[in-house]
C-alpha cells in the first residue's frame, strides 16, 4: 500500500489540515473534510427516453413521458444577433494538436492546449487567460512538457496577486493539470511569463490511470478529484488539491462504499454536495457526498446496462458504447451527461444524486460536453456537419426547442470542443478548425458570447 506522502505533492506538506476519517485514493488513511463545495435537424428521429430506475429508497421516478421533447430544431448564430456581443480570439495557428480545454470564474477565462515543438519528442503544455471581452490577461506561454497523450486541463483557483509584477492588476489564480511520465502534474501559472512556475506531481496517479481519474472545479477554489482507491481499486477516493491558498496542499474528502470495480468516473462539486458518477458492470451509477464527506446510503442507477429485455438493471448484451460521462451542479441537484453511440444523453438528478427525470436525447453528434449556467446546464456538441452547437437545457434536463451555433462561420470543428461559463454573463467556447483550404495544420479558436443570447 502506498504511503500518503507518495500521493502527495513534490513539495510542501500534502494532506496538511485534513481531519480524521477519510482516505486518499491509494488507500492511505487521511481524515474526512468538508467537501468543496450532430446537428439535430427538425427531421431527425426522436429517440424515446429510457425508463427511469427506482430510487434506492424505493420511490420511483415516473416512466417515460408519452411524447418526449424532440432535440433542438433551430440554432441561432453566435454572431448573428444584433443585440448580442461575440468576441473571437485565435489561440494558435498551424497547430498539429487540436484539443483545447477551458476554465473560468469571476469574469476571467483560462485556456490550455498542447503545442508540438520542432525537433523535440515532447509536446509543450500551453496556457493563456483572458478577460470577459477576450483581451489577454496572461499571454500565451508554456507551463510544462509531456509525452502522454492526454489533453491538459485548466481550473480557476480564486483571485490572487501571486506572480504579478508590482502595480499590475490582479488575475485569477489558475491551476493547469496534465500528465507526464512522473504522474499527474500541475502548476500555478503567473501573470508574467517569467520566472517559470514550479511543477508539482501526484505520483500515485500515473499516466496509465488517466482514464479513471475525474477532475473538476470546486466552489472553494481547489481542484476536485476522484480516483481508484486502495490496492484492489474496488472503490473511488475523493480528494482535493491545489487550493488557492496553498498550491501544494492535498486533502482527503471521502471514499465510496458501494461501488463494484468502478471505472471512468465523473465528479462535480456543488455548494453543499459532491456528485459522483462512474461506470459499473455496463451501467452508469451515481452517488453523492454531503459537506461533511458522508456518502449517500446507496448509489442510484443513472443509466441501466445495455440489455435486450428483462430486468433493465441486469447487464445484458453490449449496446451502443457509452463515453464522455460528466455531471454538473444545478439549482435542484445536478445534471448528468454522456454519449451513447452518436446520441447525446442527459438526465436530471435530485439533491441526493438520484434520477428526477427520464433519460433525454438532446441531439445526434459527438464530443458532447457540459457546463453549469445560471442554475441550469449548458450542453455543447459537434454536429455531423461540423458545426459546434449548444443548448441550455430545461430545468428537468430535457432539450429546449432552440440552441446556438457557437462556431458560426467556422469551416467545421476538428477535435473535441470546450465550453466554460465564467461569470459576468459570459460563456466561452473553444474549438479547432482547418487553418485554410490549402494549408496544413489547425487554427485554435475561442469565442466569448453573452449568456443571455443563448436561447
Amino acid at each position: 500500500m502506498l504511503a500518503l506522502a507518495l500521493l502527495g505533492c513534490g513539495h510542501g506538506k500534502p494532506g496538511e489540515g485534513a481531519s480524521k476519517g477519510a482516505a486518499l485514493p491509494d488507500g492511505s488513511a487521511a481524515p474526512s473534510a468538508s467537501a468543496p463545495g450532430a446537428r439535430a435537424s427538425a427531421s431527425a428521429p426522436v429517440v424515446a427516453a429510457s425508463a427511469a430506475p427506482p430510487h434506492a429508497s424505493g420511490s420511483a421516478v415516473p416512466l417515460d413521458p408519452a411524447s418526449p421533447p424532440p432535440p433542438p430544431a433551430s440554432f441561432v448564430g453566435a454572431k448573428g444577433e444584433k443585440a448580442c456581443k461575440a468576441q473571437t480570439v485565435e489561440l494558435g495557428g498551424y497547430q498539429q494538436r487540436g484539443e483545447v480545454t477551458l476554465g473560468g470564474r469571476d469574469g476571467r477565462v483560462g485556456a490550455a492546449w498542447r503545442v508540438r515543438l520542432p525537433n523535440r519528442p515532447q509536446v509543450q503544455v500551453a496556457f493563456a487567460s483572458f478577460d470577459k471581452d477576450g483581451k489577454p490577461v496572461a499571454h500565451t506561454r508554456g507551463v510544462g512538457m509531456t509525452m502522454v497523450d492526454v489533453p491538459p486541463r485548466v481550473f480557476a483557483s480564486g483571485s490572487s496577486q501571486a506572480g504579478a509584477r508590482p502595480g499590475a492588476p490582479s488575475d485569477m489564480a489558475w491551476t493547469v493539470v496534465w500528465y507526464d511520465e512522473k504522474g499527474l502534474a500541475y502548476t500555478r501559472p503567473r501573470v508574467d511569463k517569467l520566472p517559470a512556475p514550479e511543477t508539482t506531481h501526484l505520483r500515485a496517479l500515473g499516466p496509465a490511470a488517466a482514464g479513471d481519474v475525474a477532475l473538476a472545479d470546486s466552489p472553494g477554489g481547489a481542484v476536485l478529484a476522484a480516483a481508484p482507491f486502495a490496492g484492489d481499486k474496488a472503490q473511488l477516493g475523493i480528494f482535493s488539491f491545489a487550493p488557492a491558498e496553498d498550491v501544494n496542499a492535498v486533502k482527503a474528502l471521502g471514499v465510496t462504499h458501494h461501488g463494484k470495480a468502478p471505472r471512468k468516473p465523473a465528479i462535480a462539486g456543488g455548494a453543499s454536495s459532491t456528485f459522483l458518477l462512474w461506470e459499473e458492470r455496463g451501467a452508469l451509477v451515481g452517488s453523492r457526498f454531503d459537506a461533511a464527506g458522508k456518502e449517500s446510503d446507496a448509489p442510484c442507477t443513472i443509466a441501466p446496462a445495455s440489455h435486450d429485455g428483462g430486468d433493465p438493471q441486469t447487464p445484458g448484451p453490449a449496446g451502443a458504447e457509452r463515453d464522455r460521462a460528466a455531471v454538473v451542479p444545478v439549482t435542484d441537484g445536478a445534471v448528468a451527461l454522456w454519449m451513447e453511440g452518436s446520441r447525446v444523453r442527459t438526465r436530471a438528478l435530485d439533491a441526493t444524486g438520484c434520477p428526477r427525470s427520464p433519460i433525454w436525447t438532446v441531439a445526434e453528434g459527438r464530443w458532447a460536453t457540459i457546463a453549469p449556467l445560471d442554475g441550469r446546464a449548458l450542453v455543447a456538441w459537434a454536429a455531423p456537419d461540423g458545426r459546434l452547437l449548444a443548448a441550455r437545457l430545461q430545468p428537468d434536463g430535457s432539450p429546449p426547442p432552440r440552441g446556438i451555433d457557437a462556431a458560426q462561420g467556422s469551416t467545421g470543428i476538428k477535435d473535441p470542443p470546450a465550453v466554460a461559463t465564467f461569470g459576468a454573463g459570459k460563456v466561452a467556447f473553444a474549438w479547432s478548425e482547418a487553418q485554410s483550404a490549402v494549408e496544413t495544420g489547425k487554427r485554435l479558436v475561442m469565442r466569448i458570447v453573452d449568456a443571455a443570447c443563448i436561447p
